[in-house]
């Protein structure tokens, strides 16, 4: 069974009053609606959760709580974020190009269309899926370019044998 919920919901205007009804110091009210309208108030609420004074469920804040604070945690977040995903993005690339490198010397480098070495057939379906519809959109975009001069056409190993080409304009 589903409860119903019951909090109204309120538009940006209305939850800015709310805040500074709880008590919250709003220094300049067009960028806190700019907040509100672009992050929004439940993912800025954790970030102003620590302002609010105890019990925390009287959602009032303590004494010199502003909105500036909370956004200065929420930019700190998103910079951390920034960096994690980036470090994360570059273990990522370095473990496929791995499990490519081994898999290629071992099965050939058409091994990833080879559904015996796949103990996951959905997996494999997905992941030449993917690959179909990522060629599709690479010849329907280069098929919509116009000539070029000096455009450059390049094949990569992977691409050559599926008969595909990046087209990068010079």
């Amino acid at each position: 069974m589903t409860s119903q919920y019951t909090k109204p919901s309120l538009s940006c205007i209305e939850q800015l009053a709310l805040l500074k009804q709880r008590g919250l110091i709003i220094d300049d009210d067009k960028k806190a609606l700019h907040l509100l309208e672009h992050i929004g108030y439940y993912c800025l609420c954790g970030y102003w959760y620590t302002l609010l004074a105890t019990p925390k469920t009287d959602h009032r804040f303590k004494p010199s709580s502003t909105l500036s604070a909370a956004f200065r945690m929420y930019c700190f977040d998103r910079e951390l974020r920034q960096i994690v995903l980036g470090e994360i993005e570059k273990i990522e690339v370095a473990v496929k190009s791995q499990i490519d490198h081994f898999f290629s010397a071992e099965f050939g480098d058409q091994w990833y269309a080879n559904p015996a070495l796949f103990n996951n057939k959905i997996l494999f379906l997905r992941i030449n899926e993917t690959w179909a519809c990522f060629f599709d959109e690479q010849l329907t975009a280069c098929s919509l370019l116009d000539p070029v001069p000096n455009r450059l056409i390049v094949k990569t190993h992977f691409l050559t044998h599926l008969g595909n080409a990046f087209i990068i304009r010079g």
